[in-house]
């Protein structure tokens, strides 16, 4: 009886080590087709000194302005061209200076506030004096 009983516990211990071996594997929904996409966010400052270096997946549809702010601590003020941001991850940018976006390594035409995302974008803040915008 003791040989029975000991196969048994065996059996019962093999059974409960292969159980926490199963991988469950969750359904989606159908129709639910979410496309997420990597947003960077980069602060640099006049001399190329990276002050901030973010990337998140954002869902595609989504303004680029809201996941920004859900993802980085955003100093900006708003005007009638749009939010102008004065600074991020709680980094001012210095007085003289100005901070230029770019957008996938090109300056921007147009604020944050006008992306949506559909794609990666690489947005990129340089401090530039504020002289040599002129």
């Amino acid at each position: 009886m003791k040989k029975s009983n000991f196969v048994i516990a065996i059996a019962v211990m093999l059974l409960l080590v292969s159980a926490g071996c199963l991988q469950t594997v969750e359904e989606v929904p159908a129709g639910d087709t979410t496309e997420t996409f990597n947003l960077s966010a980069t602060y640099t400052d006049a001399d190329g000194g990276i002050l901030l270096e973010k990337s998140f997946a954002v869902e595609k549809g989504t303004n680029a302005f809201d996941a920004l702010k859900e993802n980085v601590e955003v100093d900006f003020e708003m005007s009638s061209f749009g939010a102008f941001i004065k600074g991020l991850g709680g980094v001012e940018t210095p007085e003289g200076y100005y901070l230029a976006m770019y957008v996938n390594g090109v300056y921007a035409e147009k604020g944050i506030a006008g992306y949506t995302v559909e794609e990666d974008i690489q947005f990129e803040w340089k401090q530039e004096s504020i002289e040599s915008f002129s």
